[in-house]
């Protein structure tokens, strides 16, 4: 399909400000690049967007859109304000389903809630007109997965680890099982490699294997791992992922020196073994507290009915 990433900037007014008056006082080039990297680039949030062509796709559905926000990773480096603006931009794009891929707190029990609570607003406030939909991080994990769920469920985001929703031509709503007239859409979502256990099969159950499927996976290797561990390669058409932040840090001519994936699924679209991968470069930071030429990201997802 055809791929379009192009970047709009959030008006951050008197945080703009503030960092300008900070960049201006330092001293050398040295220090305006990092005082970029830590007051200007890790909140200078862009929407990505890409085009993606599925077969099968009912013709009602063409040009269906997700929203994708991922590792939020609320907690120390990342304040309120900063998820709150990231779920603010999601639902001004008015998608028609939003879709959380894990790593939502830093580590830890302390910001289950209030992470909870927020993406829980932007389901009441009908950000997206068919709900949001979850799974989980490996930083999910490192806090309390099960609370993480519980709490996610009672602020009305839909869980989907190792299961799967159906959205249903001119429905309203996200359903549980397919409809049997082959109008539908599978939203399947699988738990974390690093930390969960991913079971393909169990997300994928009674998808009729004319049904185009959409499968949320923290971290882009699960492609692979389904690959390499499933009797017979499961159809998934697309999957979105983030854990990697885009390597957070990304040099000239270079790229990024280190990226959190053992196949070098950094930033952006590729192709897995399984399926066309979306990988975004998240919403918050981890370990170190900088991007460098990769700012944080919204990303929309629009998509359509492949040309027979």
């Amino acid at each position: 399909g055809i791929v379009l990433n192009a970047g709009l900037p959030v008006d951050l007014g008197r945080r703009r400000f503030l960092v300008g008056a900070a960049l201006g006082a330092g001293a050398g080039g040295a220090g305006t690049a990092f005082g970029r990297a830590t007051l200007v680039t890790p909140w200078d949030l862009k929407v990505a967007r890409y085009e993606v062509e599925l077969d099968g796709l009912p013709p009602a559905m063409n040009g269906f859109r997700i929203v994708q926000l991922t590792d939020t990773h609320l907690g120390p480096r990342i304040p309120r304000e900063h998820v709150e603006r990231a779920c603010e931009m999601a639902a001004a794009l008015r998608p028609d389903l939003i879709a959380l891929t894990g790593d939502y707190i830093h580590m830890g029990t302390r910001y289950i809630c209030p992470a909870a609570e927020i993406f829980g607003r932007m389901v009441s406030a009908r950000g997206s007109r068919l709900g949001v939909v979850a799974t989980l991080g490996n930083h999910d994990f490192y806090g309390d997965a099960g609370l993480s769920i519980q709490l996610l469920k009672e602020a009305g985001v839909v869980v989907i680890e190792n299961d799967r929703v159906f959205v249903r031509a001119g429905s309203g709503a996200l359903d549980t099982e397919p409809g049997g007239d082959g109008e539908d859409l599978c939203i399947a979502g699988v738990s974390d490699l690093l930390e969960g256990v991913i079971d393909a099969q169990a997300a994928l159950r009674g998808v009729d294997p004319s049904t185009p499927r959409v499968m949320l996976a923290h971290n882009p290797d699960t492609s692979e791992w389904i690959t390499r561990n499933s009797r017979e390669k499961p159809r998934v058409d697309l999957m979105l992922s983030g854990h990697t932040h885009g390597g957070q840090v990304v040099l000239p001519l270079i790229g990024p020196p280190v990226v959190p994936s053992a196949y070098g699924y950094a930033h952006g679209m590729v192709r897995s073994s399984l399926c066309p991968l979306i990988v975004s470069a998240g919403v918050g930071m981890s370990i170190m507290p900088l991007r460098v030429n990769v700012p944080p990201e919204v990303v929309e997802i629009v998509l359509t009915r492949r040309a027979r």
